[in-house]
């Protein structure tokens, strides 16, 4: 049996249309951080001078991170309360960032995107659960602002951090502490909010692993598991390569072409999501496959079509140790 909420007489709470709102944009924030390493790869390969393929497996301990994350700790919030997981998501996440911005070797990367990936598996979940509970009766909100905002955090995080890299100063620096500052406030935001789940016994018991699918459902899991896949795989080429690719396809040092490619990926398909809400599941997989295809295609034509190597990489692909925060950065 639940127990019910507690309110404690004389401490002032958010309103409800506030937290939902907070809580939103906080959940776009995780996946925005999520995508901001993605423009600074090059500038780390060059940095530390690791491969692509330990490009690719930095990005992939996030991903493997998080699922684990999810495994194990997916349903901890129904126990806890939602509120508390989520401020310690955003204590991962403000170490994550801080990791960043001490980062001496491509070690540090891999803690760091460690932590981003404990920070969005932790936070997912009671999120997008609080989100459900605070909503209007009948309303379907939540769904289309957890649906949306995933892929929008990780398009404005790509395209945002790629502009700061090539435009602002320190670069390898200023987005880091930007998004410290911002979950830092959240942090502060949370903690002024009223709970909107409840708490019961029994969370030891709930970190064991579950995994299983319906039986009436497992037909129709079964043909949409490989279209899950390969939308996620293509979505992480481009979220680990995606700004090397650009720059072979293009010979631009610009970093903001790769940005750009992981804004157009993501932030169409957050746009999809919204236009296409009122499409069936079956007609939107079907369609989505196909542009799936179609998209793998011309990216493997562009990639066979590279443009030399840029003659002058630019400060930002060097290992920056003679570049003040002072100096402009190259076009």
């Amino acid at each position: 049996m639940d127990t019910p909420r507690v309110f404690y007489p004389g401490r002032r709470t958010l309103p409800k249309a506030a937290t939902f709102w907070i809580l939103a944009v906080l959940f776009l924030m995780l996946f925005f951080a999520s995508a901001a390493a993605s423009p600074l790869y090059p500038v780390y390969q060059a940095r530390f001078g690791f491969s692509a393929a330990t490009l690719t497996a930095v990005f992939a301990v996030y991903v493997l991170v998080l699922l684990a994350t999810l495994l194990f700790f997916g349903t901890v919030s129904d126990y806890l309360g939602r509120l508390p997981v989520i401020v310690t998501a955003l204590v991962f996440s403000m170490a994550g960032c801080a990791v960043f911005l001490a980062a001496h070797g491509v070690g540090a990367l891999y803690l760091a995107r460690s932590l981003q990936g404990i920070a969005t598996g932790l936070a997912s979940g009671p999120t997008g659960a609080a989100l459900i509970q605070l909503q209007p009766a009948g309303s379907q909100r939540a769904p289309l602002v957890t649906s949306g905002f995933s892929t929008l955090g990780l398009a404005l995080g790509a395209l945002v951090t790629s502009a700061l890299v090539q435009y602002a100063p320190a670069p390898t620096h200023l987005i880091w502490w930007a998004l410290l500052a911002v979950f830092a406030a959240g942090t502060v935001a949370v903690l002024a909010m009223a709970e909107p789940g409840s708490r019961r016994p029994g969370v030891l018991a709930s970190l064991r692993p579950t995994i299983a699918v319906p039986r009436q459902a497992r037909a129709t899991f079964a043909g949409a598991v490989p279209c899950f896949v390969a939308t996620w795989a293509l979505g992480g080429l481009y979220l680990s390569l995606g700004p090397s690719l650009a720059a072979a396809a293009t010979g631009s040092p610009n970093l903001l072409w790769g940005g750009l490619v992981i804004f157009l990926i993501c932030g169409t398909g957050a746009a999809a999501a919204f236009v296409l809400r009122g499409v069936g599941s079956r007609a939107a997989m079907l369609a989505g496959c196909l542009l799936l295809l179609a998209g793998v295609t011309v990216t493997f034509g562009a990639s066979r079509r590279r443009q030399p190597p840029p003659s002058s990489p630019g400060p930002r692909y060097q290992a920056q140790a003679s570049v003040s925060a002072s100096q402009a950065p190259s076009g």
